[in-house]
């Protein structure tokens, strides 16, 4: 194998592969063939492939460890021609007096690539960003797998859920898909990145334990986590908004509140105190630290009150994405809901209770045929 190239040209690639090059398998597969070089890299739960073109080429194919190809790259000049070879050792030459050569693997060492599903599903290119919307509320906790991963449900949606938080953004093209549990990884932005990709939609190809797409000369294939997702749709729709008190807040002016609140812990345990009175809502914390009141304005009538984690809170604050935020109130007990854009965007909180208040809502999730901890 070998090929001419520069490592301005090559380091985007070497560094994307090296970025998803993990154990149990670390090296990257790297192939030369009709004036093309393809480097491939598989990780725990990624596998990504590149290509790009090169001249003054011989085909073949090795194994590199491709962090230290990165390394070594970049102690070249960027624009100056390179010359990559493989015999017992990868070596990267620059001229007559600079040289490199690093230890090389067989091929045939390369585990075989992730077989697919057949579900494949037309998707807008914000899609990807649109993750985002609900990544707030995955949970870190290894011992619900599930909750780790963003659900993309079959009826239209996706959806995460951490016990405490779960949000709901709507995606009309993934109705009637397969659907798919997906890790969190970003390695679909970094994809779309390195291909420089402008079109409007993409494919992802559904119904297998490993999800893939194409974007331009990158391509990606995720591993799926296996397991039943709850039932989020069910839970955030499940609510009588007629039954509830509800008001219209402006995000940002919220937001800000909750940042100051957020000055007072970095507990999700300490409570930021809601109290709305016809139209105005007061906020206030007390802490070992310190204390906190401040208050907005809204638009709506009745009185209720409920105490929220500001900590979790600010970070669904973040999220969304419009300013215009319906805030909808039970009672002190009873998770919260807010909804945004135009109802696209949804996020249910379980707010801070007493014991008594949480016996009471479990018995309440009970008697409605739900033990309460379902999500």
């Amino acid at each position: 194998m070998k090929f001419k190239s520069t490592p301005q040209i090559l380091l985007p690639h070497v560094d994307f592969v090296a970025r998803y090059a993990k154990p149990p398998f670390a090296l990257a597969h790297i192939r030369v063939e009709d004036g093309k070089c393809t480097m491939r890299a598989m990780g725990p739960a990624v596998w990504v492939e590149t290509s790009v073109d090169v001249f003054d080429a011989e085909d073949g194919e090795t194994l590199v460890n491709a962090a230290m190809l990165s390394s070594v790259l970049k102690t070249l000049v960027d624009n100056q021609d390179i010359t990559v070879s493989v015999k017992k050792r990868i070596t990267i030459a620059q001229g007559h007096q600079r040289r490199r050569t690093l230890q090389i693997a067989s091929p045939d060492d390369f585990p075989s690539v992730p077989a697919c599903g057949d579900n494949v599903v037309q998707l807008p290119i914000d899609f990807i960003s649109s993750l985002d919307l609900v990544k707030f509320a995955v949970t870190t906790d290894a011992n619900r797998p599930t909750l780790t991963g963003i659900c993309l449900d079959g009826r239209g949606v996706i959806a995460a859920a951490d016990g405490v938080r779960a949000a709901v953004w709507t995606v009309p093209e993934l109705a009637g898909t397969a659907g798919a549990i997906l890790p969190i990884s970003d390695v679909l932005q970094r994809a779309m990145s390195l291909a420089d990709y402008k079109d409007e939609t993409f494919t992802l190809t559904l119904g297998g334990s490993w999800v893939q797409t194409t974007f331009g000369h990158v391509e990606v294939r995720m591993a799926t986590i296996a397991g039943s997702y709850p039932d989020v749709v069910g839970i955030v729709s499940e609510p009588d908004k007629d039954a509830a008190m509800k008001v219209v807040v402006n995000r940002k002016d919220l937001r800000n509140i909750v940042g100051a609140a957020r000055i007072y812990t970095n507990s999700q345990m300490t409570k930021l105190h809601f109290e709305c009175t016809d139209g105005v809502i007061s906020f206030s914390v007390e802490s070992p630290d310190g204390t906190m009141k401040d208050e907005i304005t809204c638009e709506g009538q009745g009185s209720w009150v409920v105490d929220l984690s500001p900590v979790l809170l600010d970070d669904a604050l973040a999220a969304c994405p419009d300013d215009k935020l319906e805030m909808y109130v039970w009672a002190p007990h009873k998770p919260i809901l807010l909804v945004a854009a135009e109802g696209k965007w949804n996020m249910m909180q379980v707010p801070l209770m007493t014991t008594e208040d949480v016996d009471k809502y479990r018995q309440e999730r009970a008697d409605a045929g739900d033990n309460g901890d379902s999500w």
